[in-house]
């Protein structure tokens, strides 16, 4: 429950939120977002982060969307932060733990017979990295695996080791007496990391400048599969080896579930970016029911199944968060099947073309110029760019110092942009353009595939907006329509107007060979055809086309 305390003071002038109506209905979609930043401003950063991950936190989460909503970004600039902590907050085991994630068996073994020195098997089992490696695996026990990875990596003239498969590098020796020890040359010619990860243990002093990430980012393809995501049986990849082996090889998941379990006090988070194009159900398998919040590890139903090819129990811990994305207009959507849509909560990112307004683009451009005079030339060139293409009214010319004074006393705050929404623009309106586009395709189709605002971001940015909007048109915009569309023009053109899509008029009556009586029968349509977007082409006239009856 949200309390008093964490509310924070809110002012703001001649700004009624019970009729958020715009006069001109062309802006009438902006009123949703006007009240919903509004109350954003009223909830402390503490209250809106315990809302998205607060007690009653949801482990599985898909953010769908339309392409271009931002779902990827949201992820790297939202969800990546809440899954990395400073190196200051690791304890030693967690510190080793994150060191050993990535080396091999016989890595580990080697950097801890170079600080041990002539030892027994079981001295090397209890050195500290062993250990941190052994509590990363869901090996039953790994004195197998000491003994396994030692003697393939005894030197050749070793005679008390009679294993006649080695591997590269061989660096390990065994005495009379079954104590093992690692060659020092051979180790700094074949392995010299192992000395610097032997200092950073050695010297191990967290510094809080230094970045962990609690978390792994996959993208779903077609040829990914449950060897990849679980556990497979994968080649053993030895350099010099001769014989190809074999070796069970843990998978993206398997392997974070295992950090996460090892680490109960923090969080961990597997990003799954277009999760809806790989074979969800198969690369899942049996994990479909595990990852359901009570058959978490620790929970009321806790739950662990035999892995098929490791022969372990595993189960998923309930610190370790799924996050996916999934683009809404995919024609693969559907192979998200009804029981993984169960397990999964949906947040849905729509288009946003608010983001595009000529506004918010001028409250952007005060703040990211916030430390610098009106008269830096840098900024003049920009703002006067913008006055120009956007049309900007004198009477926000003459008020935008005042209005900037009164900014800098408050703070960045997105509510701040409806002091530019009552001054006219006249010039380009690429919010007003993605929601006439939007608007027709859900007319058309659905709002599934709408366009996203993000890839009119290249145009926001670019110096020559014409140039910028013929290219975001011609490789983004036009070849979207096609795939919504399957070619049809004619529908395409019901959305971009006669600026984008002319008819070519009808087929000629003797174009089709003889066959019958079917020839005169034949009821030849009207036909359509993109216009060619080139160096002649008018973007401009383009655009008013485009927005006749909008």
């Amino acid at each position: 429950m949200i309390e008093y305390k964490d509310l924070i003071k809110f002012e703001i002038k001649a700004l009624n939120y019970a009729n958020t109506a715009l006069k001109d209905g062309k802006d009438r979609f902006s009123g949703m977002m006007r009240f919903q930043w509004f109350v954003n401003s009223l909830l402390s950063n503490k209250t809106r982060n315990r809302i998205l991950c607060g007690t009653s936190k949801t482990l599985n989460k898909i953010l769908d969307g339309p392409p271009g909503t931002g779902k990827t970004f949201k992820l790297q600039h939202e969800y990546f932060e809440k899954f990395t902590i400073s190196e200051s907050n690791l304890s030693k085991e967690q510190y080793l733990e994150n060191l050993v994630t990535d080396l091999t068996w016989w890595q580990t073994f080697a950097v801890a017979l170079q600080d041990l020195g002539l030892s027994n098997s079981n001295a090397i089992l209890n050195h500290e990295i062993v250990r941190a490696k052994e509590r990363l695996s869901s090996a039953k026990s790994i004195k197998p695996i000491l003994w396994s990875r030692l003697q393939a990596h005894t030197v050749l003239d070793c005679p008390n080791v009679n294993v006649k498969d080695r591997n590269e590098p061989q660096l390990f020796y065994k005495n009379d007496v079954s104590k093992w020890r690692v060659d020092d040359a051979l180790l700094k010619e074949s392995y010299p990391e192992a000395l610097e990860i032997l200092e950073k243990i050695k010297n191990f002093t967290p510094n809080a400048d230094n970045q962990v990430k609690n978390y792994e980012f996959v993208t779903f393809h077609q040829s990914f599969g449950y060897e990849d995501f679980v556990e497979g049986i994968k080649p053993k990849m030895e350099e010099q080896s001769r014989d190809l082996e074999y070796e069970i090889k843990d998978g993206i998941f398997k392997r974070l579930a295992l950090k996460a379990k090892a680490d109960p006090e923090n969080d961990y988070a597997l990003f799954i970016d277009e999760i809806n194009r790989g074979n969800v159900s198969a690369i899942f398998g049996e994990l479909i029911t595990l990852i359901e919040k009570d058959k978490r590890l620790g929970e009321s139903n806790e739950l662990q199944v035999k892995l098929p090819y490791s022969r372990t129990l595993f189960g998923v811990p309930s610190n370790l968060f799924i996050i996916g994305t999934m683009n809404t207009a995919d024609r693969s959507v559907e192979a998200l099947d009804t029981a993984l849509r169960r397990r999964f909560a949906f947040e849905e990112i729509m288009p946003k073309p608010e983001l595009l307004s000529p506004a918010y683009e001028y409250w952007q451009l005060l703040w990211e110029y916030k430390d610098v005079k009106w008269e830096d030339a840098e900024f003049k060139e920009r703002e006067q760019l913008f006055f120009e293409t956007s049309g900007a009214s004198e009477e926000l010319k003459a008020d935008r110092k005042n209005i900037w004074a009164g900014f800098e006393d408050q703070g960045p705050n997105q509510n701040q942009v409806f002091e530019f929404e009552k001054y006219e623009f006249n010039g380009l309106r690429l919010d007003r353009i993605l929601q006439t586009i939007n608007t027709r395709i859900e007319v058309l189709l659905d709002r599934d595939h709408t366009i996203g605002h993000s890839y009119f971001f290249k145009v926001k940015e670019a110096t020559n907006k014409e140039k910028a909007l013929k290219k975001v048109f011609k490789d983004n915009i036009i070849p979207l329509l096609q795939e919504y569309f399957y070619g049809d023009y004619s529908r395409i053109g019901l959305v971009l107007g006669e600026g984008f899509v002319r008819q070519a008029g009808k087929a000629e009556e003797k174009i089709f060979a003889k066959f019958g009586d079917t020839t005169d029968s034949v009821e030849v349509s009207e036909r359509y055809e993109l216009i060619s977007i080139d160096e002649k082409f008018n973007i401009s006239e383009a655009l008013k086309l485009l927005a006749i009856n909008a």
